[in-house]
């Protein structure tokens, strides 16, 4: 995998990258595989969650948390910038904004993707 500028891609960026791409949790060792896929090497266990909890650590001054969840892990809004950011909506809007209901139908459902 090539970048246009022929930067090396990092697990730490690429981790995060895919986090927010998948719109969905990802369970970990669905992420390790992606990862080393991506990055065409294997990805040890300890530099995997070296760059989780480095993630963790840079996203708590910020409205990003990334959290585990029972399906896997995910990049979302934080509950006090849901309720500053409730009228934005997009493709995006489910996952980052994780329980939150758009209209009374939707059930708390992430937004589909659009495939156009």
């Amino acid at each position: 995998m090539s970048l246009m500028n022929d930067e090396a891609l990092t697990l730490k960026p690429l981790l995060e990258a895919a986090l927010l791409a998948a719109g969905r949790p990802l369970e970990e060792g669905e992420l390790i595989r992606l990862l080393e896929s991506g990055l065409a090497r294997p990805v040890a266990r300890e530099e995997f969650e070296a760059c989780l909890n480095a993630l963790i650590s840079e996203y708590e001054p910020r409205g990003l948390s990334l959290r585990r969840v029972a399906s896997g892990l995910r990049i979302e809004i934080r509950p006090a910038y849901v309720r500053a950011l409730h009228g934005l909506s997009g493709p995006q809007t489910g996952a980052l904004f994780p329980g939150a209901t758009r209209n009374p139908g939707d059930h708390g459902l992430p937004a589909t993707r659009d495939t156009r």
